[in-house]
């Protein structure tokens, strides 16, 4: 099954499990106090019972997706419905939540095998997201100094 059609089927998955979002497709975000700040989550989720004429939804939730051809138990997704993901997407969510001042989002990892499918809703970390924010600074403090001692001739 191709990698398009597994996507709609664990998006479905998760829709039939949660009925009371709205799964929305979207696009590329900057936060609003941090403009060096983005993201582009997957999908987002708004109240499935949103009346359109009342103005935009809120957004309530990020949701993302992970596909896996090895056991997710190899890869390090914890039982379905637990907290334990893989840092690198624990990591991810917590720049999307950040990003979009929520506090929680979906995970759904997806095992191509079998169709093993597991739901993970990560709450958002405080420490964790001073952590990323330093780092993605001092990253960006980096490129800025490389920059200017390129333009100086320095470098």
């Amino acid at each position: 099954m191709g990698q398009t059609r597994q996507a709609a089927r664990t998006r479905a998955a998760f829709a039939a499990r949660h009925p009371e979002y709205e799964v929305v497709t979207t696009g590329y975000w900057r936060n609003i106090e941090r403009k060096w700040q983005r993201c582009w989550p997957h999908r987002v989720l708004i109240p499935a019972d949103h009346d359109p004429a009342s103005g935009p939804a809120p957004i309530t939730s990020t949701l993302t997706f992970r596909t896996a051809p090895e056991p997710l138990d190899e890869k390090g997704w914890g039982p379905d419905g637990s907290t334990e993901i893989p840092l690198a997407d624990y990591d991810h969510h917590q720049w999307l939540l950040d990003t979009y001042g929520l506090d929680y989002g979906y995970g759904v990892a997806y095992r191509c095998h079998d169709n093993e499918t597991r739901t993970y809703r990560i709450r958002r970390d405080e420490a964790h997201i001073a952590e990323l924010r330093q780092a993605a600074r001092a990253l960006l403090d980096e490129v800025t100094a490389i920059r200017r001692s390129r333009d100086d001739g320095r470098h």
